[in-house]
């Protein structure tokens, strides 16, 4: 497993927005691999409450769900204000998945089915970068895990596209403004999540996209280190 270095210490806060079977495998991942204070946090359950009872974190990490933005429950109206207000105190926020439908969503833009069949994407799937932003350079192609049944359709016009791929066109997105930034796929997956996926990667696919999802995670916290500083 990858490891990284940070020259200073931030506090990390991921939001878990499973309705079923809690992240705690990948929540564990992001601990191990970074080796930075973190603290978990199941709001379906505990409701946003245990975010506002905690000391304020240096970064969110929205997680997944196997809930969808349609169903319109209010602890994912009062995650998105949450997240809201972290980001206009200049707090970055990373939406994955269903965190990046979320955020999409309640800035303005449109979240729908892939199809209307509703199919679901499972395995892995490569992108291209757009834009040199974030730490991310315009070409460079990354895989990454995926399993999902929505998308975002169309972007707020506050946000910007980063990543496209043939299957998603809205990859890897962020605000034009505020520090926040969203990936489709699961840059945190663990082993419990891609060996439920159907069909299973094969062991090169699973590496590769382990590494690059785990890269994309560590921009996102470099970027978050920056603004401590600022």
């Amino acid at each position: 497993m990858l490891k990284f270095h940070f020259e200073k210490p931030m506090r990390i806060c991921v939001v878990d927005c499973a309705i079923t079977s809690p992240a705690y495998q990948c929540f564990n991942k992001l601990v191990q691999t970074f080796n930075l204070p973190m603290e978990y946090h199941l709001i379906p359950i505990n409701g946003v409450q245990s975010l506002h009872r905690n000391q304020k974190a240096d970064a969110y990490l929205l997680f997944g769900s196997s809930s969808n933005i349609c169903d319109r429950f209010d602890w994912q109206t009062d995650l998105a204000r949450f997240a809201k207000e972290k980001l206009e105190e200049k707090i970055p926020v990373l939406g994955i998945c269903f965190g990046h439908q979320l955020m999409a969503d309640y800035f303005g833009g449109t979240v729908d089915l892939v199809t209307k069949d509703g199919k679901s994407y499972e395995g892995t799937r490569q992108f291209s970068v757009l834009q040199n932003q974030w730490g991310f350079r315009q070409g460079e192609v990354l895989r990454i895990f995926k399993c999902h049944r929505y998308e975002v359709k169309n972007l707020p016009d506050s946000f910007e596209n980063l990543g496209s791929s043939s299957e998603c066109s809205h990859e890897l997105v962020r605000h034009k403004h505020l520090p926040y930034l969203g990936v489709q796929g699961h840059p945190e997956a663990s082993w419990d999540f891609y060996e439920t996926l159907t069909p299973p990667p094969v062991g090169a696919e699973i590496e590769e996209a382990s590494n690059d999802g785990l890269s994309i995670i560590h921009r996102f916290l470099m970027m978050a280190q920056k603004l401590l500083s600022v």
